[in-house]
């Protein structure tokens, strides 16, 4: 008996040091999480997630993520904090932002890496005084700008839409083509369930099971980082032929501009849904404009990927007759712009492409395009092609 007693005795003192010292271990990398390298640091803190204290839910049918709605947390990635905060409808909005002028597009709209104030968006809003609305998400393409504009264009009727392109969205746009390299349009039941999801998180949000708790620490996501490490390395050399020697490595994004057969698939996929997003605006009477985020100041060694996507965008500009405009001029020859080991704009850099936004706005910019008469537009647009670029001025 008395064995026993002792047996039981060292059984729960053993469990409880365990315990003890797995509490210990969590606490301790949570406070050291930050100082540890950029991979690790942000595998541990990243909430561009679907885990529970994650940002997003994915609708598997469409592929679609919904950014959590009415969510506030602390983001992080790569060494920079910001607060993440989401309106009822799931964009980082404040409450009761004005609707008349919505920016979609990816992670650079959406504001990585800074608040709120210091995001573009903000900057316009609060220092311009413009009713912008903030549709921007992370890793977001043209696909998803899409869907979000069938889901709440009705809803939020605004008067103009700007949708910004990035280099790495033709790179994003190959996850979510089908079979037969052909866009998909998502169907009136499947958005109808993809907006069911988001009044469902907005009223009842998620409660994590003991099970999702223990996958969100940090320990467990600390392994799961060290065996992903190889697979991170590895994202360079995603496209064969490029990127194969270290010397020459370049980003997975600047390859998928630079290699011809992949270009011409995303360029005429994403000449496909911008001729839809023009159509759905244009006949709801909504203005669209297009933004190239030419951001080869970050990035000047790639310099002839950033030209390939802006002569898309001007493509795109003269088939559906829209204003165009550049952030290039705005962000030359400036360092400062762009968050340091991240790539995505400071402070300074989302100041940049607000004044140019302010000007544009008020037709103090001129487009990067002069846009042709109806007739020389229309059969510049026909197939086998390629319509004539009129530039204006330096961009």
């Amino acid at each position: 008996m008395r064995m026993r007693r002792r047996i039981a005795y060292l059984t729960l003192l053993g469990s409880s040091l365990i315990v003890l010292s797995l509490g210990v271990l969590e606490f301790t990398l949570f406070l050291i999480a930050p100082l540890l390298p950029n991979n690790i640091s942000t595998a541990l803190l990243s909430r561009y997630t679907t885990d529970p204290d994650g940002m997003y839910r994915i609708d598997y049918p469409t592929g679609y993520r919904i950014m959590r709605p009415n969510q506030t947390i602390r983001a992080f990635w790569a060494g920079n904090s910001w607060q993440h905060a989401t309106d009822p409808w799931g964009f980082r909005n404040p409450p009761d932002s004005k609707k008349e002028i919505i920016l979609l597009g990816d992670s650079m709209v959406y504001g990585h890496g800074v608040d709120e104030l210091d995001t573009f968006s903000g900057i316009l809003r609060h220092e311009y005084h413009h009713p912008v609305y903030n549709m921007g998400r992370q890793a977001d393409c043209v696909y998803e700008n899409y869907i979000s504009l069938m889901l709440w264009i009705d809803e939020f009727k605004p008067r103009k839409v700007i949708l910004f392109i990035f280099i790495n969205d033709l790179h994003d746009t190959m996850f979510h083509m089908n079979p037969h390299r052909q866009p998909f349009l998502p169907t009136p039941s499947q958005l109808s369930s993809i907006k069911s999801q988001i009044v469902s998180l907005r009223e009842s949000p998620p409660h994590p099971s003991l099970e999702e708790r223990v996958e969100m620490t940090h320990m467990l996501r600390l392994i799961n980082a060290l065996q992903q490490r190889p697979q991170i390395a590895e994202s360079f050399q995603l496209f064969p032929g490029l990127g194969t020697d270290n010397s020459e490595q370049i980003p997975y994004y600047v390859a998928a501009v630079a290699r011809n057969e992949i270009f011409a698939v995303t360029g005429n996929y994403y000449r496909t849904y911008v001729s839809h997003i023009a159509k759905l605006l244009r006949e709801r009477g909504i203005q669209l404009y297009l933004v190239d985020l030419d951001t080869r100041a970050a990035l000047p060694r790639f310099a002839y990927a950033a030209d390939r996507v802006s002569q898309l965008v001007r493509t795109m500009c003269l088939e559906n007759r829209l204003l165009c405009y550049s952030a290039r001029q705005a962000l030359d020859a400036c360092r400062t712009c762009f968050l340091p080991q991240d790539g995505h704009f400071s402070r300074e850099g989302n100041r940049r492409v607000a004044v140019m936004l302010d000007k544009a706005l008020r037709h103090e910019l001129e487009p990067i395009v002069q846009l042709q008469a109806p007739d020389r537009a229309k059969e510049a647009a026909q197939p086998g092609k390629s319509p004539q670029v009129v530039p204006t001025g330096v961009h």
